[in-house]
C-alpha cells in the first residue's frame, strides 16, 4: 500500500486521462494446503482501488484485472501438468482452493461449503454439479473456465457496486441488453 500511495502523491496535480491500478496479491507459488482448505490471500488491489476512488480527486482511477490463472502455469504451455484450482473471489479475500488433479471433486465439495460461494453463476453452477458428482470433472482447461466465468462476474459486480455507493453511475444511461448478447455493440444508450 505504501507504493500505490507514494506513486499517487507523485502524481498528484499532473493530469493525465487515465490512471489504471492492476495489480495481483496472488502468489506466484503455493507450495503446502491441505486439499479442501482454502489458501486466503487479501484482495489487497481491490481494496486499494476502492479506497483510491473513493476520493473525489482520484475517483477517475480505473481497476484493472489479471483474471484467474493457475500457479505453475508458464505462457507458451509446457511444464508440468497444473494442479486442481478452484478459486473463489470476494472483495476482502480470495480463496484459492488447491489439490491433486484426480481430486477435484473434493475440492468442487469443500469450495461450495464456503459461505462466500453464493453467487449464482455458470462457474458457480459446474463447481456445484461436480461436487454433487454429475459429468465430467473435466480437466484444467474447464477449470480455468469456471474460475475465470466465476471472477469475472464477482469483479465486475463488485466494482458496479462501489461505484454505485459513490453514485458514479447515476449518471450514466445504459443501452437495452441485445436480445443475442454476443451482438451486443454498446453499453451505453449515449453512444
Amino acid at each position: 500500500m505504501a507504493a500505490y500511495s507514494t506513486a499517487l502523491i507523485a502524481l498528484e496535480g499532473r493530469r493525465f486521462r487515465n490512471i489504471v491500478i492492476c495489480a495481483s496479491a496472488i502468489p506466484n507459488k503455493v507450495d503446502s494446503i491441505q486439499t479442501g482448505v482454502p489458501h486466503r490471500v487479501a484482495n489487497s488491489e481491490f481494496i486499494l482501488w476502492s479506497q483510491i476512488v473513493g476520493n473525489r480527486s482520484t475517483r477517475a482511477t480505473k481497476f484493472s484485472d489479471y483474471g484467474a490463472r493457475y500457479a505453475h502455469q508458464k505462457d507458451g504451455g509446457g511444464g508440468s501438468r497444473p494442479p486442481a484450482r478452484i478459486h473463489l473471489t470476494t472483495t476482502e479475500r480470495h480463496h484459492l482452493y488447491l489439490g491433486e488433479p484426480q481430486r477435484y471433486r473434493e475440492l468442487c465439495s469443500a469450495a461450495i461449503q464456503n459461505e462466500e460461494f453464493s453467487q449464482q453463476s455458470w462457474g458457480t453452477r459446474a463447481v456445484r454439479d461436480c461436487a454433487r458428482g454429475n459429468g465430467d470433472y473435466g480437466g484444467a482447461t474447464e477449470w480455468v473456465e469456471r474460475d475465470t466465468h466465476m471472477h469475472i462476474e464477482t469483479v465486475a459486480d463488485a466494482i458496479r457496486s462501489r461505484l454505485s455507493e459513490l453514485r458514479v453511475l447515476d449518471k450514466l444511461e445504459f443501452a437495452k441488453p441485445e436480445q443475442v448478447p454476443q451482438e451486443q455493440q454498446n453499453l451505453l444508450s449515449s453512444l
